[in-house]
């Protein structure tokens, strides 16, 4: 098992997670009466879930990303 790997998809899980619920969040506070602490708080999810998922990229490891050719082709 590839410790990296797994640790990659858990944060791209809890990232793609966290922006789901921070958008829902927004999307409900717009569609009622918008009060400042509900909006902050889908603004604050939604950054971390970005910021999770770019580390998911990073920490990835590379040959799970993309294969390089064979050499010689």
């Amino acid at each position: 098992m590839n410790l990296r790997y797994t640790r990659s998809e858990g944060l791209r899980a809890m990232g793609g997670f966290s922006l789901g619920v921070g958008l829902l969040i927004s999307l409900l506070n717009l569609g009622t009466n918008p009060q400042p602490g509900g909006l902050v708080l889908a603004g604050l999810l939604v950054l971390t879930g970005l910021g999770l998922r770019l580390e998911a990229a990073m920490v990835e490891p590379r040959d799970q990303r993309r294969p390089d050719p064979p050499i010689g082709w």
